[in-house]
């Protein structure tokens, strides 16, 4: 049942929270934790995107996703540099 309280925990979390996230050493997260919110944040993105969205929606969701991965890139610049090079 944690694992279900930690994933709705996660969820909460929005693009505001991107920098917030990366750079706050006030909280006790982990690298891999901080990193696991960065990609939900990028799922909840991608999961708002369909047939229906157009160019610019797109554009847009792909800008945000490149912040998300640079973010990453300050906590592991391999993970970080290989979401970066396949980022559409």
């Amino acid at each position: 049942m944690s694992n279900l309280n930690q994933l709705i925990e996660d969820c909460q979390y929005t693009m505001e929270d991107v920098e917030s996230i990366v750079t706050s050493t006030a909280r006790s997260w982990t690298d891999e934790k901080k990193i696991d919110t960065l990609l939900h944040i990028d799922a909840g993105l991608c999961s708002q995107q369909g047939c229906d969205s157009t160019k610019g929606e797109i554009r847009h969701m792909k800008a945000q996703q490149k912040i998300i991965y640079k973010g990453i890139r300050q906590i592991d610049k391999t993970l970080g540099d290989t979401l970066l090079r396949y980022a559409g």
